[in-house]
């Protein structure tokens, strides 16, 4: 979830240390928009105030949905409302509240039993943080940027001291770290005083990366050792593509050949659901490319995928889908039963509309969410939840070209279920015959389906079948 976008906790709504410089919007349903300067930078950041107290309020809410774990966009101090422009790698943003609040935060999602998930932004900082301090906000002499013996300073790559620096993406506000730095290493992950070993004090469940892809090897290497120091923490990192042959920086990824990531944000599944619902591709051929996806990765890593259909640097699922409820309960079902941990984007649960950043990122609509898809997501969690198959079951894509239906098929030794849908505008008829598996031989397949006792029926147009049946040995 965004922090400042979900639910603000404090009595009369108040804002929590409202930062100078910026703008408070002035009811939950504005929608979010960017106050830029002639050069195109971002002049003015815009808050909601949604804090640590709100997420707290809705454990309750969260319960009811059926969520185990919750992943946090950036949360430490810094200067704009995503915060992947970090100031201070040990507090937390003084408009989300305290390091106390978020223990108390941490404590009772545990009770709960709710995991924590923190979001990791070691690439870069803040222009404005203690360690660059562009603005001098830390002090005339304290930073990389204002002091050249600062032990800050080989931190950064200054092409000219001190106005031009390497930075993110070309992006000025974005000083690039320098990952080969030895101090660097120590602070995020190397010692008991470590970023890293300083938030597992409040006992977190593990994090994400931001930009892995940026992180050389070693560094991930160096940040898994650290987390392996306590038990059952998780480390997923964020890429975009394929994870098992990305080449980086001149550097080969050893995200899945190499035990240092568990999973990563599986965003290929977004787009191959997106295909199917849309219709964008043939049946076959997203069902290939999901059996590719499978077999490029070792099984504890696909089952570990942080799988998704939107987060906040993409449009709304309801967005993608054209405002189609049908579509976008049909996402859901294909992103439960698929392989990984199915993560849902705040407000996408209750039909929040959202283009491109910023209108991603709205407030979440409490007065007027759409519980019939609400209800939806409640029923798959809870399906999820009840049967093995679909939490640790292999699984095979199916397709059916004459009728162009698709089906994903999970089983254990005790238990299989499988799901049917039809993605088009017409009810199709459900038969036995003609299924076909890229893994599997065509008889071996009807045997499958035949096992469920699927009588001849239709399918509605956009729906989904889902049945499950026991296996006794």
């Amino acid at each position: 979830m965004f922090p400042d976008r979900f639910f603000n906790g404090n009595e009369n709504k108040t804002i929590n240390s409202p930062k100078s410089n910026t703008f408070i919007y002035g009811t939950e349903n504005d929608l979010p928009m960017y106050i830029k300067d002639e050069s195109g930078d971002i002049k003015r950041w815009d808050f909601y105030g949604g804090n640590l107290k709100g997420i707290k309020n809705k454990i309750p809410y969260f319960k009811q949905l059926g969520v185990t774990g919750l992943y946090l966009n950036p949360i430490f101090e810094a200067n704009s409302n995503h915060r992947y422009d970090t100031n201070d790698y040990f507090n937390i943003d003084p408009v989300l509240g305290t390091n106390e609040e978020f223990k108390e935060l941490v404590d009772e999602l545990h009770e709960n039993g709710i995991r924590i998930i923190l979001d990791g932004v070691f690439s870069h900082v803040g222009r404005n943080s203690q360690y660059f301090n562009y603005s001098g906000l830390f002090g005339d002499h304290e930073g990389a940027y204002r002091n050249p013996h600062s032990k800050y300073r080989d931190w950064f790559t200054f092409l000219h001291y001190p106005d031009e620096y390497e930075s993110w993406w070309g992006i000025a506000d974005l000083p690039e770290i320098n990952k080969h730095d030895k101090s660097y290493q120590d602070f995020i992950y190397g010692k008991s005083s470590s970023v890293l070993s300083f938030w597992q004090q409040y006992n977190i469940d593990g994090w994400r990366l931001d930009v892995a892809d940026e992180l050389p090897n070693f560094f991930l290497e160096g940040i898994r050792k650290n987390i392996n120091q306590t038990d059952g923490k998780v480390l997923i990192g964020e890429v975009w593509e394929d994870a098992s042959n990305k080449v980086a920086y001149g550097e080969s990824k050893e995200y899945a050949s190499h035990p240092v990531l568990h999973g990563v944000m599986n965003y290929p599944l977004r787009e191959q659901i997106l295909d199917l619902v849309n219709e964008r591709k043939t049946i076959q051929q997203v069902a290939r490319e999901m059996l590719e996806m499978k077999e490029n990765y070792p099984d504890y890593f696909y089952y570990n995928l942080f799988n998704n259909i939107g987060t906040h640097d993409t449009k709304r699922i309801l967005s993608e889908c054209d405002g189609s409820f049908q579509k976008v309960a049909l996402a859901f079902a294909l992103l439960f039963m698929t392989p990984g941990v199915p993560c849902i984007y705040y407000g996408d649960e209750v039909g929040l509309y959202g283009e491109k950043d910023p209108d991603n990122r709205r407030f979440y609509p409490w007065k007027t969410p759409n519980k019939e898809l609400m209800k939806v997501c409640q029923n798959w969690a809870t399906i999820r939840r009840s049967h093995d198959s679909l939490l640790t079951g292999e699984c095979h894509f199916l397709y059916h070209t004459k009728d162009n239906l698709f089906a994903i098929y999970r089983f254990t030794q005790e238990e299989e279920s499988i799901c049917f849908f039809n993605f088009s505008n017409f009810e199709k008829d459900l038969s036995i015959d003609n299924w076909l598996c890229d893994e599997l031989d065509p008889i071996v397949v009807t045997e499958i389906i035949k096992r469920f006792d699927v009588p001849r029926l239709t399918i509605s147009k956009r729906h989904h079948l889902f049945l499950v049946k026991q296996l006794f040995k």
